[in-house]
């Protein structure tokens, strides 16, 4: 782990704080506290987990609440491990090298656009076109065509470079592009996941129904 006060990497001991619960929406809160060796400062995870019933609690979204102001993000475990890796390097880097997290979210964006239905011989800028043009959400098409016109970020794409290349991008844009990869993530996987998990926990009560003995 990657200490998001003073940046140095360090093995992590994890201590459980507590957990909250939210009936209303069906939600579980857990804390947990990581403190860094060399800073001493310590670093506080809130885990939000769906309540599953006889199905299990299921984790949705890890955010970091201390630091308060750390750009450090993760996406949800629907998301494949992989993406989630690339997601969380990129955004560990966002504040030491914009340019750097911008090359890993590049790299990132176009696996993702390849994993659904992207031609892997084409440039990203291309990717791009094709995955609006395949009935993308306008609001996620929207998004995706800010991306390419991002100065660098959209002239390296329509080039054939190595997609980790460094990209001379700024803070705000690096940023951007690591909001748009999250927004993407969820209609690509963590929207479809949820549908199937509600799917799931609705043929559990039918079947619990059907099995209930009916009343003389």
């Amino acid at each position: 782990m990657i200490c998001n006060h003073c940046k140095i990497s360090f093995k992590p001991e994890q201590n459980f704080i507590g957990s909250a619960y939210d009936t209303d929406h069906n939600l579980r809160y857990d804390f947990e506290k990581y403190d860094c060796p060399e800073c001493l400062r310590a670093n506080i995870f809130m885990i939000i987990f769906t309540l599953g019933g006889m199905t299990g609690d299921i984790e949705l979204r890890r955010r970091i609440i201390e630091p308060p102001n750390s750009t450090h993000q993760e996406l949800p475990v629907d998301v494949p491990e992989h993406f989630r890796t690339d997601f969380s390097e990129a955004s560990q880097v966002l504040d030491i090298s914009p340019k750097a997290s911008a090359a890993l979210s590049r790299r990132l964006l176009e696996g993702i656009l390849i994993e659904n239905g992207a031609p892997s011989n084409k440039n990203l800028f291309q990717q791009i076109d094709d995955a609006i043009s395949d009935g993308m959400p306008s609001y996620i098409a929207e998004q995706l065509d800010y991306i390419r016109q991002i100065g660098k970020f959209a002239a390296h794409s329509k080039s054939n470079r190595a997609s980790g290349e460094v990209i001379d991008v700024d803070y705000e844009e690096a940023e951007a592009v690591l909001s748009i990869i999250d927004l993407l993530c969820d209609h690509y996987y963590v929207m479809p996941a949820k549908a199937k998990r509600r799917q799931q926990q609705l043929e559990t009560k039918l079947a619990a129904a059907r099995a209930k003995p009916a009343d003389d």
